[in-house]
């Protein structure tokens, strides 16, 4: 009986195999589109960071601690590196007693002259006296005055023992290391911005007219795949380079994309406003990519009430706008099959799943 149910299955299986068969592969078909070619001009640009810092003490330490290492992702303020700063907090331990005691001080001499007003007012004190305990409170507020100004002082020195990220970014490069002197003013750390990008690219001087009313462009990425993004020209500086006789265009891209990093090598492409010529255009999914290279794709043809796949050999051009141009092979009446493409063969039956008039 179990047998008898499997030999079953197999034949409806075999049975709907042949049906499938003999009914064609569905398929959609798409016109071959017809539209100008943009011929693009390509120029080198390279992405840099708005934002990269050599970063050094402002005094010169012992280096005690280093917080980061290179790679390392900090926010701004983040604490980089530590200066051994025991001898100056000891220092501001002296000058906070200072001040404390020039507290007391004043209070004495304040308590001396309240105590001497009321008894000069009454004729019960001298005049000379008085008048010196008035200058000694006077005296005791500007020592204090002082005694404070020499503690805030150190206590913003010490502050500089600590070197704090300045702004937001990747550390680049460390350049000191624990135990090592550090003077005011030596490379420590480069830190480089990862939010603020922008692409330079210097133009040849032919093209300054065409962008300086020109806004938008796109650039190209260097990767395993084409990619392409919108950006719009942030800077143009009309001054040329003598020996070159190029100009600096500071491009921003309409997105942040993981290729876009500080050095990396990209493309400026501009459409050439002087493109007139005409081209064909089918998807990329259209596409018979062949192992020495070449390519071909299926075009929908009709004999009688029966339709087939036919290959023809294309030769490709550049992608544009998602789509890829055909320098020859088709005709821009053919209808391009643009399904199913890997599993077809030459003259092989198809059925049309999207209503086009053949």
């Amino acid at each position: 009986m179990i047998k008898f149910k499997l030999l079953c299955s197999f034949y409806l299986i075999l049975g709907i195999g042949f049906m499938a068969s003999a009914q064609g592969s569905s398929v959609s078909v798409v016109p071959v589109a017809e539209k100008m070619v943009i011929n693009q001009l390509r120029y080198p640009g390279t992405v840099s960071s708005l934002k990269r810092a050599e970063l050094s003490s402002s005094v010169s330490g012992l280096v005690e601690t280093v917080h980061v290492e290179p790679g390392d992702s900090v926010e701004k303020g983040d604490l980089l590196i530590t200066l051994d700063k025991e001898v100056e907090i000891e220092t501001l331990r002296g000058l906070k007693a200072l001040w404390d005691n020039q507290k007391i001080l004043l209070e004495e001499a304040v308590l001396l002259y309240t105590e001497s007003k009321k008894m000069h007012e009454n004729g019960h004190f001298p005049a000379v006296e008085f008048a010196q305990r008035e200058l000694a409170v006077s005296s005791h507020k500007a020592l204090l005055s002082s005694a404070k100004a020499h503690y805030e002082k150190q206590q913003a020195l010490l502050k500089r023992y600590d070197v704090r990220a300045p702004f937001s970014g990747i550390v680049e490069v460390k350049s000191t290391e624990v135990g090592q002197w550090l003077d005011s003013g030596d490379h420590a750390l480069t830190l480089t911005s990862m939010s603020e990008l922008r692409i330079d690219a210097y133009i040849p001087q032919r093209q300054y007219e065409l962008l300086h009313n020109k806004k938008a462009l796109r650039v190209g990425l260097e990767s395993n795949k084409v990619i392409t993004l919108d950006a719009k020209i942030d800077k143009l500086v009309p001054i040329l380079d003598k020996q070159a006789r190029t100009f600096l265009v500071r491009i921003k891209a309409a997105e942040l994309h993981p290729s876009l990093i500080p050095g990396a090598s990209v493309s400026v492409l501009i459409n050439d406003p002087n493109s007139q010529n005409l081209g064909l255009f089918i998807p990329d999914n259209a596409i018979v990519h062949h192992p020495d290279g070449g390519a071909s794709v299926f075009i929908m043809k009709k004999e009688g009430e029966k339709s087939y796949a036919q290959r023809k050999l294309v030769k490709l051009g550049k992608e544009q706008d998602n789509q890829v141009r055909v320098l020859s092979g088709l005709n821009s009446t053919d209808l391009v099959i643009a399904s199913m493409v890997q599993t077809l063969a030459d003259k092989q039956e198809v059925q049309l799943t999207n209503p086009v008039s053949l």
